[in-house]
């Protein structure tokens, strides 16, 4: 009993910590009776109500690793624990950048979507919306487009035919007059405006 007793005890001379002790407790109370005091009116939100129930997951995880290195090391518990949790970081960030696949899903209030997106791809969505029911999506990536440049495709899905005349990476419509010396010198030898590096040459001053 000596020894569970002195495992709560807190000596006198660190009183800092004592009423550190007590006034956490103190603050808890309060908030546990006015959150029973407010009733529904408090209640979390759904979403709070997740992240609530991740960070206490989380801690007990915390708290059970703490547990783990406290008995197989000792004073040096804390220690070893601030450096597996750094590393397992690491490690994390590192399968997350080789083998993760980002993509969004944009949804509005009241709207249902069914499919995700990579916004650093580049495709071509065609939205068929004669149902009243639901849209009808079909959509033609990047690799297609440019693999049948400049052939007409016909597909089953799509109501037309398409073509693909020429693909420009990261153009842009600029005026003229803010053209440098070398870019109207590349589009005067080009014969072609719309082949001159996505510049296009033919835009009003």
């Amino acid at each position: 009993m000596e020894a569970s007793g002195s495992f709560f005890q807190i000596e006198s001379f660190r009183k800092i910590e004592r009423w550190l002790i007590v006034g956490g407790i103190a603050l808890l109370t309060c908030l546990l009776v006015w959150f029973l005091a407010q009733g529904d009116a408090a209640r979390f939100s759904d979403s709070s109500m997740r992240i609530l129930w991740q960070l206490i997951k989380a801690t007990f995880a915390g708290l059970v690793l703490l547990a783990g290195c406290i008995i197989l090391f000792k004073k040096r518990a804390g220690i070893v624990l601030l450096h597996g949790g750094i590393g397992l970081m690491m490690l994390s960030e590192l399968m997350v950048g080789t083998m993760a696949v980002e993509t969004q899903m944009m949804v509005t209030e009241g709207q249902t979507i069914n499919y995700v997106q990579d916004v650093r791809e580049v495709e071509i969505a065609i939205i068929d919306k004669t149902n009243p029911k639901h849209d009808q999506v079909t959509v033609i990536p990047k690799s297609i487009l440019l693999a049948k440049q400049q052939q007409v495709v016909s597909d089953p899905k799509l109501p037309f035919d398409y073509e693909l005349v020429e693909y420009y990476q990261n153009s842009s419509l600029r005026r003229v007059s803010s053209l440098t010396p070398e870019e109207k010198k590349t589009c005067q030898e080009s014969g072609d405006s719309r082949r001159g590096q996505g510049v296009d040459c033919h835009t009003s001053t």
